[in-house]
Formats: structure tokens, C-alpha cells, sequence
């Protein structure tokens, strides 16, 4: 094994057992998000770019929150996650009717031939270069009819920036996310350690904890249509997102960029996909 794959096996074991860790939490952590209101917001844009259908493939889909809506509407979907106890939480909000498989976002296999991939809430920033980036797309690209377009959010540079600690409390629960710019000055492009804390109190009211550290990347937007573009993945648009407002892109104020790409139309010479 070459140091550059042992080390890309060493990263996705630490970063499917650090969700292991905070699978439990994670909706706790989350709760303030609109996952209805989200897709009321993306959808309209995935149909702007031509969506030619409605079998969605969820990448990175942890407990299962995003796809929610999509069942309501009526959507077949597939869940995928690298850490097999956030998809048992997912299993557990989902049901049996939808498949969920464990797989690394940097190595998709095809799972099937969907009109629509999301991969939502800065999944993507846990992918630590442009490299690991075209492999993601590429694995996009795989799982795409002809014409299906993809879907996904990135923290922008405001939120690495202003990153800070978050404190969530719950009877009987406290979580706690710290994040921690080892240059003191986060540059595009640059990693952010993001430290989880999580502490539970017990029917002997002792208190227990668990701990698990995650590595984000930010994608600049340069990074982002480049590896799009490796991959064989069309750029559509990117818009920037603040709070339940999404218009055009600004990074010093926006929270998130949302992309829209889409494969081609017509499959190339050979009918190969990338």
C-alpha cells in the first residue's frame, strides 16, 4: 500500500469513526435546521437545470434528515453515509422501504442511475483536498442518468472564520463544538479542526462523555468548478446561502455555497462514464 492511499484509508476510518461517535447526537446538534424548507429552496433550483426526474440519491445523508422531505413528496430515494451508526439512526427514522448502504463518498460504486445526488449540511467539507474532491464528483458522475443534476452545499470562508464554539443543551445532555484554527488566521483554502464534546448524564446521575475531532476543508469556489469539471460534471450555478435567504454568492457574508451541476445529456462516445 502507497503512503498517499494508506494515508486516504487512515483519513476515512478517522472520519467515519468520529460520526460513529457523534451519530447520537447529531439530530440533537441539528435541530435548528429546516430540512423542509431547504429543499423548498433547492428544488426549483435542481428543476431550473433541467431535473429530468425523481429518484434522488442522498450522499452523506447521516440519521437520514434530508430525505424526509423527499419521501413526503412522493421521491424514491438511497441513502449512503461512511459511518455505519449514523445510517442506523437513519435506519431507525426511515424504516426498512429505503436502502441505506455504508460507503466512503470518495469511492462511490454505482448504486443505481438517479436523476437527482444531494449532498447536503458541508458533508463536502470533510473532503480534504481538490484530489479527494474530483474522486467525489467522479462517484457523482457514476450514479447520474444522463441529464440528472447534483445538489450541494460548502461553508463558505465567513463560517470557517467565525466557526467559534456551539453550545447545545438538552435535559440531561450538553454538547459542545469548538472550532480551532491551528494558524490563528483561516485562509481560503485551509483546514479547521472542529472539536465535538459530548456529555450525558445517567438514571445514577453521573455524567459520561465522548469525544471526536473532525477535519474540514475550505472548498474555494476556483477548487470547486475545476474539480467539476474532472470529473465530467457540467457547472450550472452557485448561490449563496444566509440563514433561510439564498441569492448570489458573497463569501464574506454567506454561510453556505449551494452548487447545481449536472451530468450531460448524452452519454459520451462508448457510453463510459468517468
Amino acid at each position: 500500500m502507497t503512503s498517499s492511499v494508506a494515508a486516504a484509508a487512515q483519513e476515512e476510518a478517522s472520519a467515519a469513526a468520529a460520526y460513529d461517535v457523534f451519530a447520537a447526537f447529531y439530530d440533537d446538534f441539528t435541530e435548528h435546521q429546516d430540512y423542509d424548507w431547504w429543499w423548498s429552496a433547492l428544488l426549483p433550483l435542481a428543476e431550473a437545470a433541467g431535473l429530468p426526474g425523481t429518484r434522488v440519491l442522498d450522499v452523506a445523508c447521516g440519521t437520514g434528515k434530508s430525505l424526509g422531505p423527499l419521501l413526503a413528496r412522493g421521491w424514491s430515494a438511497v441513502g449512503t453515509d461512511a459511518s455505519g451508526a449514523m445510517l442506523a439512526q437513519a435506519r431507525r427514522k426511515l424504516g426498512p422501504a429505503v436502502p441505506l448502504v455504508e460507503h466512503d463518498m470518495r469511492d462511490l460504486p454505482v448504486l443505481g442511475n438517479f436523476d437527482l445526488i444531494s449532498c447536503l449540511n458541508d458533508a463536502l467539507n470533510n473532503v480534504r483536498d481538490e484530489q479527494q474532491l474530483v474522486a467525489t464528483f467522479a462517484g457523482f458522475r457514476r450514479n447520474l442518468a444522463p441529464g440528472g443534476v447534483v445538489v450541494f452545499d460548502v461553508n463558505t470562508i465567513r463560517t470557517f472564520r467565525t466557526y467559534g464554539a456551539l453550545v447545545v443543551q438538552e435535559p440531561g445532555r450538553v454538547l459542545i463544538a469548538e472550532g480551532r484554527d491551528s494558524d490563528g488566521d483561516f485562509e481560503p483554502g485551509a483546514l479547521l479542526r472542529v472539536d465535538f464534546t459530548m456529555l450525558e448524564r445517567g438514571d445514577d446521575h453521573a455524567w459520561s462523555g465522548a469525544h471526536s475531532s473532525h477535519l474540514q476543508r475550505h472548498h474555494p469556489d476556483a477548487d470547486v468548478r475545476r474539480a467539476l469539471s474532472a470529473a465530467g460534471l457540467e457547472f450550472v450555478a452557485v448561490h449563496g446561502q444566509l440563514m433561510f435567504d439564498i441569492g448570489e454568492l458573497d463569501e464574506l457574508r454567506d454561510e453556505k455555497a449551494v452548487y447545481v451541476a449536472r451530468a450531460p445529456r448524452e452519454e459520451p462516445e462508448g457510453g463510459e462514464r468517468r
